[in-house]
């Protein structure tokens, strides 16, 4: 939870939040991308998506791919994120927004296989 509050902290980063009815049913973080997996230095014209989230009363209803589609029309150049190749539901929201494979997997301790996603922006 401190990784996800240093992150809503960060001034350079960009948080959408959907509201339906003066609640918040969803957000997306983005922040600049880096090289080496967020490593390196921020390499321009790379948005790295950290955080999707959407109430699960709402999946289903069009807030992540709005949250998404309205990310695209403000990242300069191409978006990326990492996601579990067993989240389903998220990479079918992925991929009907307009992100694709880029090939890359790898292991995380605790979360398991990991895909990488890319996309176009605005």
């Amino acid at each position: 939870m401190d990784r996800v509050r240093e992150k809503l902290a960060d001034p350079e980063a960009l948080v959408l939040v959907a509201v339906v009815g003066g609640r918040v049913v969803g957000m997306v973080l983005a922040e600049e991308g880096r090289a080496e997996d967020g490593q390196g230095p921020v390499l321009p014209g790379l948005c790295h998506v950290s955080m999707v989230f959407v109430r699960p009363e709402c999946w289903g209803a069009g807030v992540g791919a709005a949250l998404l589609g309205a990310l695209k029309e403000r990242a300069a150049g191409r978006l990326q994120l990492w996601t579990g190749v067993a989240n389903e539901r998220a990479l079918a929201l992925y991929r009907r927004v307009g992100f694709r494979a880029s090939g890359r997997r790898r292991e995380i301790f605790g979360v398991g296989q990991v895909v990488h996603l890319v996309c176009s922006g605005g």
